[in-house]
């Protein structure tokens, strides 16, 4: 895709569809719903693009032998998926605690990512919430030329902090473990 107004732009208002995991027992409401295209059984995470904003979003949720910490939580998840968003490294734009829809505490990070060099810049957007053994790891990333998407990069990282972060639904039956095969 060139560096285009498309690439520029960020979500239409008001047109929120619902995904329902079954695998992963979560909701998620997605802005613009069916413009995403969804995987939720070729790896062990959810794992949701939208082309038309050059975003994606990663879900998974798991349950732990003991008691954990959020922190504990995003480790477990950077263990299991490289290259995840550093959201201890002190560059993040808004870093709160919420408590999220689906009743699970959540750190809710969002972050800006301008690689040296590069004619892009990007965007992140991390929420880890728990809930005594309960972990849930959502990442959305985006990005859109440097020149022409500050604003739109901005812009998509509130709508999906307020949109899905905010919203996420957590069944709270899920009692097994959700560790990738090996």
């Amino acid at each position: 895709m060139s560096d285009d107004a498309g690439a520029a732009r960020s979500f239409h208002a008001g047109q929120v569809g619902t995904f329902h995991s079954a695998r992963f027992e979560l909701s998620l409401d997605l802005p613009e719903g069916k413009a995403w295209r969804i995987d939720d059984h070729r790896t062990p995470w959810l794992v949701a693009t939208h082309e038309p904003t050059r975003s994606t979003l990663q879900a998974r949720s798991w349950v732990e032998d003991k008691p954990v910490a959020k922190h504990r939580c995003y480790e477990r998840a950077k263990q299991w998926k490289t290259g995840l968003p550093d959201i201890d490294a002190g560059q993040a734009v808004s870093d709160e605690r919420r408590s999220l829809d689906s009743g699970l505490e959540a750190r809710i990070v969002s972050g800006v990512e301008v690689p040296e060099g590069s004619p892009r810049i990007g965007g992140y957007v991390v929420a880890v919430g728990t809930a005594v053994r309960k972990c849930l790891v959502i990442v959305y990333r985006t990005e859109a030329g440097r020149h022409a998407g500050p604003e739109a990069v901005a812009d998509r990282l509130a709508v999906i902090s307020e949109t899905v972060m905010a919203r996420v639904r957590f069944d709270r039956t899920l009692d097994y473990s959700r560790e990738p095969r090996p």
